[in-house]
């Protein structure tokens, strides 16, 4: 196996883009949220870089003070950790989160269960998609998300418990597709797209 994180660390390369090593199962190393080149030039990583790799990504998981989770920020990481180095397996997203963007944890391998507040108004595409160990999304009782994105939990094999709230309008393609979930109720629900449940 070639433990790429070294070989970076010794390279010149500045930006790898999404996916570059996405599937490599050849690959291992680990690192904690940044790699530096030999130029001791932070590399820019982006979404699901080393995505189904033997690679280890820690990054820490602190939202404090923000109302937006950035496309891409989560994206790939195979452990989220908090301030205290504690793996992450519970993810409450803080109430003022107003928008999650797309990508923004897909593949995070650590993720089993997913609270999300009231303040979300939106969520993009692929956000929770293939997170290999999602079992449980849980929505706030006066949540005000009215849509789930395209490919929002995509992948999640292990997903089998969702309660949605009244307040959700829309189920957009392929959403909750490849997922283990066996019942869900849609009463309230005016729009599924596309192979919503394929």
């Amino acid at each position: 196996m070639l433990d790429i994180v070294q070989w970076l660390k010794n390279s010149h390369i500045k930006i790898i883009s999404s996916g570059a090593f996405h599937d490599c199962s050849g690959l291992s190393g680990s690192f904690n949220g940044t790699i530096s080149n030999a130029d001791n030039y932070t590399i820019t990583l982006g979404g699901m870089v080393f995505g189904y790799t033997g690679v280890i990504y820690e990054k820490v998981f602190n939202l404090i003070g923000r109302t937006e989770i950035y496309a891409n920020e989560f994206s790939g990481v195979s452990k989220l950790v908090d301030e205290n180095g504690e793996e992450v397996t519970v993810l409450n997203i803080p109430e003022g989160i107003r928008t999650i963007g797309s990508n923004a944890f897909n593949g995070c391998g650590s993720i089993e269960t997913v609270r999300l507040p009231n303040s979300l108004t939106t969520i993009g595409d692929f956000v929770f998609g293939y997170c290999k160990n999602l079992k449980s999304v849980e929505f706030s009782s006066g949540c005000k998300l009215d849509a789930l994105g395209v490919n929002s939990f995509v992948g999640d094999n292990l997903l089998n418990n969702v309660i949605l709230p009244e307040s959700i309008k829309t189920i957009k393609a392929w959403c909750f597709n490849a997922t283990g979930i066996a019942s869900i109720d849609l009463s309230h629900v005016e729009k599924l797209r596309r192979r919503s449940f394929y």
